[in-house]
């Protein structure tokens, strides 16, 4: 019989590690295991880019919300995940305009990467600013 903690494994569990120093905020520990992204099956690298930015909006939308109730460790986390997100977006987004011109158009057309770059942006400065509540 173990004494240790016991558990089954779920592949869309989220672990988060965190720590403190004396009188410091709780940090999380970013992991670079944001998984399941989005599912890019039949889509083209331009698209994929584009879902996964759709899927940063909705974890952002899920922090804004936890933040009035006073969550801020979750709502934190929240953001963390768009920046997954969003970081692999933007990787996409430089590999679908190297790919051929209609991945090229659909990323322009949508105005991604300046989308990507603001939702950046958001969400690194609402980290910052949870870090202290």
């Amino acid at each position: 019989m173990s004494c240790g903690p016991q558990y089954v494994e779920d592949p869309n569990a989220r672990v988060v590690v965190t720590s403190q120093y004396e009188n410091g905020p709780t940090e999380i520990i970013s992991t670079s295991k944001c998984r399941p992204m989005v599912d890019c099956t039949g889509k083209t690298i331009g698209q994929c880019a584009i879902a996964l930015y759709e899927a940063s909006s909705s974890y952002i939308h899920a922090g804004e919300e936890l933040i009035p109730k006073q969550l801020y460790m979750s709502a934190k986390i929240e953001f963390m995940q768009a920046l997954c997100r969003l970081e692999e977006a933007k990787i996409r987004l430089q590999e679908a305009r190297l790919k051929d011109y209609q991945n090229y158009r659909i990323v322009e057309d949508y105005g991604l990467e300046n989308k990507i770059d603001e939702h950046i942006d958001f969400c690194e400065r609402r980290i910052r600013l949870l870090r202290w509540k």
